[in-house]
């Protein structure tokens, strides 16, 4: 009869053991990787974001002391669905490479001169690629406003644009992301 000895069980320990050890590895490298990876596409994310708000917000403060809406400006008196320009001269209202994005903004603007919300104007923000009603239908940033182009001391109620107290105050009333 031969006997047995336990010579081999080490090795045979020792591959397991090295198996068990580069299965946890794998695991973990593979889990870095990709936790790396959704880093940089949620900073692309965050940038687009930021920027769609930063432009969002010069509009806001362009359109609230430079209404354009009095004679020869009447383009941002326009349905939600098809606005125009937001500032300056013509379409579009853009904010070239904040966070490496550009991005555009429309207005419409709905005049109430005889009430104290003179204004409600609806900011739609898309990447600078998109068109004005394509930009309205699907909003990647979407603001409404409201303006009272009234003194806070109060004044005669008037039927034309303002000139002297345009935004005196500004309320929003939303603010939407995609």
């Amino acid at each position: 009869m031969k006997h047995r000895d336990d010579a081999g069980s080490t090795l045979v320990m020792a591959l397991a053991y090295m198996l068990i050890v580069s299965m946890v590895v794998g695991g973990l490298s593979s889990w870095i990787v990709n936790d790396i990876q959704n880093t940089s596409r949620f900073a692309a994310g965050r940038a687009q974001q930021a920027a769609l708000s930063s432009a969002v917000e010069v509009a806001m403060q362009s359109i609230r002391y430079t209404p354009l809406i009095g004679p020869g400006f009447s383009q941002t008196v326009a349905t939600a669905a098809n606005p125009s320009y937001c500032w300056g001269s013509s379409s579009p209202s853009s904010v070239g490479n904040i966070n490496g994005v550009s991005i555009s903004v429309w207005c419409s603007t709905a005049f109430i001169p005889t009430t104290t919300t003179t204004r409600i104007v609806t900011l739609s923000a898309c990447l600078s690629t998109t068109t004005a009603s394509m930009c309205a239908s699907n909003p990647q940033l979407q603001a409404v406003v409201t303006f009272d182009d009234y003194p806070a001391t109060g004044g005669v109620l008037s039927t034309g644009v303002c000139t002297t107290t345009c935004g005196d105050a500004m309320s929003i009333g939303s603010w939407q992301r995609d």
